[in-house]
């Protein structure tokens, strides 16, 4: 996804692209696999993040929010706290799809 747009300030897009990252490398996100991905540095991942434990939440409702085909389903069975408020329904649904 470009993040290029607009009125996102460079450290928007720098967040956005962080979420990604971390999509991409769920279930194994670190900061610091995410700055090797990015090329970026371990603290200035964590400096968007107050802490490793808020990056890897963060990622997760970012999969919520974006609805990741790949992410939400493994959240689900994890009984994981970003798909608290999704109901029993959706919860089958996403589920029946994998």
């Amino acid at each position: 996804r470009t993040y290029w747009c607009c009125k996102m300030s460079h450290g928007d897009r720098r967040k956005a692209q962080i979420l990604e990252a971390g999509l991409t490398l769920w279930p194994n996100v670190t900061a610091r696999s995410i700055a090797r991905a990015l090329d970026m540095t371990h603290p200035g991942v964590l400096y968007h993040f107050s802490s490793a434990e808020k990056l890897c939440e963060a990622v997760a409702a970012h999969a919520v929010r974006t609805r990741d085909p790949r992410v939400v389903p493994q959240l689900i069975v994890a009984h994981h706290p970003a798909v608290a408020g999704m109901g029993a329904a959706d919860r089958a649904d996403w589920l029946s799809r994998v």
